[in-house]
């Protein structure tokens, strides 16, 4: 019963030690070629002095910012003899399988905390499939991940047309100014991702010490501080 029980232990660990492997060459090409979004500008598009073709057409041509959301669209026209007219509409951006991370406003050194992220699948299908988070200097470009946690990729499940979450907890480190949280979820064909940075806030304060510097006579007065 003994040696059973050890080959048991052996048989769990040995599957223990398979789940921390690194991911397949299949899987790392998806996330190296996921589409990771970094423009989340407010306004995607803006033009003060548009002219109609002879059929009264305006084509525009501009690239959309890449925010995941409902997006109002708005006019103002007019004619040289000062008629008005407005249109009004709205569009929504998408994608099949998106990220949503839920990061805070700043980090503070030495800090731990989760940080967690919305995969939304809008497909008609059940979806599995992993998401990993990366930490990357802003001042160099290097991968400083392993500073923040050992085991940055999770596995996640999404039914049909509904949300799932995921999450990591991270400590904080210290000496580093401002950080790019990278969070990328790759499934049965499907990718998304975002890029936002952060700042990371120290916990020294900056100290004023003030002392008092009398001169009562003429001559040279000397103080030590």
């Amino acid at each position: 019963e003994e040696s059973s029980l050890i080959a048991a232990d052996a048989v769990a660990l040995n599957e223990a030690v398979e789940m921390e492997e690194e991911l397949s060459e299949e899987e790392a090409e998806a996330f190296d070629n996921a589409e990771v979004r970094t423009n989340f500008n407010e306004t995607a598009y803006f033009a003060s002095n548009l002219t109609t073709d002879q059929d009264g057409n305006i084509f525009i041509n501009f690239t959309m910012p890449e925010s995941m959301t409902r997006w109002n669209v708005m006019g103002l026209a007019h004619t040289k003899d000062m008629k008005i007219g407005d249109v009004s509409s709205s569009l929504v951006t998408q994608k099949n399988v998106s990220v949503t991370p839920n990061l805070p406003r700043f980090m503070r050194e030495g800090d731990e905390m989760y940080i967690s992220a919305k995969i939304a699948n809008l497909t008609e299908n059940t979806i599995s499939g992993k998401a990993k988070i990366e930490f990357i200097n802003t001042q160099n470009s290097e991968d400083i991940t392993d500073k923040f946690l050992k085991n940055n990729i999770v596995t996640f499940s999404a039914d049909a047309s509904r949300n799932t979450s995921v999450e990591w907890k991270i400590s904080v480190p210290k000496s580093i100014g401002a950080v790019a949280v990278r969070i990328v979820a790759i499934a049965e064909g499907h990718s998304d991702g975002e890029e936002k940075v952060l700042p990371i806030l120290t916990n020294r304060m900056m100290v004023t010490e003030t002392m008092p510097l009398p001169v009562r006579r003429a001559g040279t007065t000397k103080f030590s501080f």
